[in-house]
């Protein structure tokens, strides 16, 4: 994978790949766990529960099934929420404006494929300028699967007019990396991202790690 070429595009998982989200979903989820009476959670606790999505918040934190008649309003209240106060305190991980860089100077196609709702993805991803070159942004509900499932993927890979095999998919969870095999995509661990801790990105039998985004460039993508 080191060869000069081989890989001819890169996808990217948003929350904890591109974007170190925490704190503004934090404040969101916070601010429903207020509402309704049950104590806060410390963003230090937050971030290694991220990758799990919504639905685990509502279920492990309000203690709520998902056949539970407020669940789905639930749902909605704490997406709403989070619209409010999402691009807050948001950033970019460090090293990944030098990747982005990279990819669009050496005209390496790549977009963003996430669970996140697409109505909150696309005014969020619109935010950072650094993302202008992106080639498609498809979300959780762009279509009728997502990850794991590889239909997300494959999609992007035809968007971009990409073969699979020559293309890469950074994420920060296992459902990240099952999507991209699934995908015949070569899949690429952020072990930098949302972690759990008893479930470390060295277990998802990713093709590659990696512990900081500028090692896309120096082990991948940089001609040797």
């Amino acid at each position: 994978m080191t060869n000069e070429n081989i890989i001819e595009a890169v996808l990217f998982d948003l929350d904890g790949t591109l974007l170190d989200t925490a704190p503004d979903l934090t404040t969101a989820i916070n601010a429903v766990l207020n509402y309704y009476g049950r104590p806060a959670i410390a963003l230090t606790d937050m971030r290694p529960l991220i990758s799990f999505g919504t639905r685990y918040f509502i279920e492990h934190l309000l203690r709520l099934s998902p056949t539970h008649r407020l669940f789905n309003f639930i749902t909605y209240q704490m997406l709403c929420a989070y619209q409010q106060v999402m691009t807050a305190k948001t950033t970019l991980f460090p090293g990944i404006k030098t990747v982005l860089n990279y990819l669009n100077k050496n005209n390496i196609p790549w977009g963003i494929i996430t669970n996140k709702v697409e109505w909150l993805a696309r005014p969020l991803i619109a935010h950072f300028p650094e993302f202008a070159q992106s080639r498609c942004l498809i979300g959780g509900d762009s279509l009728p699967q997502k990850k794991p499932d590889p239909l997300p993927l494959s999609y992007a890979c035809q968007l971009l007019h990409q073969a699979p095999e020559r293309t890469l998919y950074v994420g920060d969870a296992r459902n990240d990396i099952l999507s991209a095999k699934r995908a015949n995509l070569i899949s690429v661990a952020a072990a930098y991202g949302y972690i759990p801790p008893n479930h470390p990105a060295s277990y998802w039998e990713a093709d590659i790690i990696i512990k900081r985004p500028e090692e896309l460039i120096e082990a991948v993508l940089e001609p040797h």
